[in-house]
C-alpha cells in the first residue's frame, strides 16, 4: 500500500530530467542545478553542466548567453602534466585577454559599439579518459572549438571519431580542433572538413634537421672513438608521433650508405614501443647487447624514466656510452632530473625542436613571459617562469613554416599555447639546475 501512495505523489515531483529540459538561458540553467551550466539550444533545448569529471576548469562568465562556448583539451595530469598544464594555462590567459581586449570586451562582430562575443571555456584534462573527456565537450557541450589534444594519435582519434570506445568525430559535429603540439604529417590528410589545424612545424619538416644532427654525431664519433662503422638505433613510439618521424628517416644516409641497408648489415636497427607500456626492460637488455653509439629517440615524456634512465644504469661501464638526439617532446623536467648531477649524460643528449628566436618574436616572448609570471605563482607567491612549450606565437613564424614545407603542408591557426620561432637544435648541454627554456637555442 505504501509503494502505491508513492506512485500517486510521484507525478507531482520534480526529478532531475525536469531540470534539465526546457531551457532558455544559461542563468536558468545554472539556478536550477546550482553549479555552472548552460542552456544547450538543441531541437530539444536543455541545461548541461559545464564541469565533469574531467573538466574542472571554467573561464568566463557562463550566464553570459551571448558567450561562445569553447574547450581544452589536454593532458593536464600524470606523465605529461609538467608540459600540458602551461599549455592549459596559457589558453586560459588567452581567452582573459580576448574578454579583456576592448571596450565592451571579447570578440568584434562588427565596427558598431558593443556588437562583441565573449568566451568560456571550458578546461579539460583527457589523460584518465579522452572518449569521456572529449563527449562531454563535443557531444554534450556542443563547444565550437577545442585548444587540443597534444597528442597527435589523439588528434587524429578525435577528429575521425571511433564509435567502437564512444569516442565522437569533432569533424562530423562541426568542432575545430587546434592542437599545439601535435606533429604528425598525418594530421594534414585526415579526412576533417577542414577543421583540426596544426600549430607547429610537422614531423616530416622536422626530419632534416633531425638528420643533419644525426651525421653531425656520426662525424663526431667517427673521430673520437676511431671506428669505420658507426652503430645507430631508432626508438620510437608507435603511434603517429613516433611512426611520422620514423617514416621520415627512412631516407637517411648512416656509414655511406642507405638506413636499409645498414639495418640489413646489422649495424642500424628499429624499434617499436607500445607507450602504455612502463617497462622496458627487454628493450633495454637488448640495447645493452647491441651497444648503439647512437640513439634516436622519437618519443615523448614517458620514455626518459622507462628507457634512458635504466639504460644509462644497466649500460657496461668499460663500454662507450650512446649519444641520443631526440625530438623536442622529451625536452621535459624529467629530462633535467636525469641530467642534474651527470655531466657526461648531459653532453651526449641533444635533440630538435622549437626554439625562441631574437628579433620579431623576441619582443612577443619576452611579454609574455611577464604577463605569465603575473597570472601564475608557485605556492609562495612567486612568478612562475613561462615554459618553452606555452610561448605564443607569430604570424610572421608561421610564415617560416611555410617556407620549409615539403610534402606535408600543415594547417595554421593562431593558439595561445602554440610555440614560437623556428626549428632549431637544443642540447642538454645547456640546461643544468635552474634551466630555461630560453636558455636552450
Amino acid at each position: 500500500m505504501k509503494y502505491l501512495a508513492l506512485w500517486l505523489l510521484l507525478p507531482g515531483c520534480t526529478t532531475f530530467s525536469d531540470k534539465l529540459a526546457n531551457c532558455t538561458t544559461n542563468g536558468e540553467c545554472t539556478d536550477r542545478l546550482g553549479a555552472a551550466a548552460v542552456c544547450v539550444q538543441d531541437d530539444a533545448p536543455r541545461c548541461v553542466a559545464l564541469a565533469s569529471d574531467d573538466c574542472a576548469v571554467i573561464t568566463g562568465d557562463y550566464r553570459d548567453d551571448k558567450a561562445v562556448l569553447i574547450g581544452s583539451l589536454l593532458s593536464t595530469t600524470g606523465a605529461q602534466q609538467a608540459t600540458n598544464l602551461p599549455r592549459q594555462q596559457a589558453a586560459i590567459m588567452a581567452v582573459e585577454e580576448i574578454n579583456a581586449s576592448n571596450a565592451s570586451g571579447g570578440i568584434l562582430l562588427s565596427s558598431t559599439p558593443g556588437d562583441t562575443r565573449k568566451l568560456v571555456m571550458v578546461s579539460c584534462d583527457e589523460a584518465a579518459n579522452l572518449p569521456r573527456a572529449a563527449t562531454h565537450l563535443v557531444t554534450e557541450l556542443h563547444v565550437t572549438a577545442i585548444v587540443g589534444p597534444n597528442l597527435s594519435q589523439d588528434v587524429l582519434a578525435l577528429t575521425t571519431g571511433d564509435p567502437t570506445i564512444g569516442l565522437p568525430s569533432s569533424a562530423q559535429a562541426g568542432t575545430a580542433l587546434l592542437t599545439p603540439t601535435g606533429v604528425a604529417s598525418a594530421i594534414a590528410t585526415v579526412p576533417d572538413n577542414g577543421l583540426t589545424f596544426m600549430m607547429t612545424a610537422s614531423d616530416i619538416q622536422r626530419v632534416p634537421l633531425m638528420t643533419q644532427q644525426i651525421n653531425a654525431v656520426e662525424a663526431m664519433l667517427r673521430t673520437q672513438r676511431n671506428k669505420p662503422t658507426i652503430k645507430l638505433a631508432i626508438y620510437y613510439r608507435d603511434d603517429a608521433l613516433g611512426q611520422g618521424t620514423r617514416d621520415g628517416l627512412a631516407q637517411l644516409m648512416i656509414n655511406n650508405t642507405t638506413l636499409s641497408s645498414a639495418i640489413t648489415a646489422g649495424n642500424a636497427r628499429e624499434d617499436a614501443y607500445d607507450p602504455t607500456v612502463t617497462d622496458h626492460k627487454t628493450q633495454v637488455e637488448s640495447y645493452v647487447q647491441f651497444r648503439p653509439d647512437i640513439i634516436v629517440l622519437v618519443s615523448a615524456t614517458e620514455s626518459i624514466k622507462s628507457f634512458v634512465v635504466p639504460l644509462e644504469a644497466a649500460w657496461p661501464s668499460n663500454a662507450a656510452r650512446p649519444y641520443y638526439i631526440a625530438i623536442d617532446p622529451m625536452k621535459v623536467p624529467d629530462l633535467i632530473t636525469a641530467v642534474t648531477g651527470n655531466d657526461d649524460l648531459r653532453v651526449r643528449f641533444r635533440g630538435t625542436g622549437i626554439s625562441a628566436e631574437t628579433g620579431e618574436t623576441q619582443s612577443v616572448f619576452d611579454a609574455f613571459q611577464i604577463a605569465y609570471g603575473q597570472r601564475w605563482k608557485d605556492a609562495s607567491g612567486n612568478r612562475r617562469p613561462c615554459p618553452a612549450w606555452a610561448r605564443p606565437t607569430t604570424r610572421s613564424t608561421r610564415s617560416r613554416w611555410r617556407s620549409s614545407a615539403s610534402r606535408a603542408r600543415p594547417r595554421r591557426a593562431w593558439s595561445p599555447a602554440c610555440r614560437t620561432c623556428r626549428i632549431t637544435r637544443w642540447r642538454a648541454a645547456t640546461t643544468r639546475p635552474g634551466w630555461s627554456p630560453r636558455a636552450s637555442r
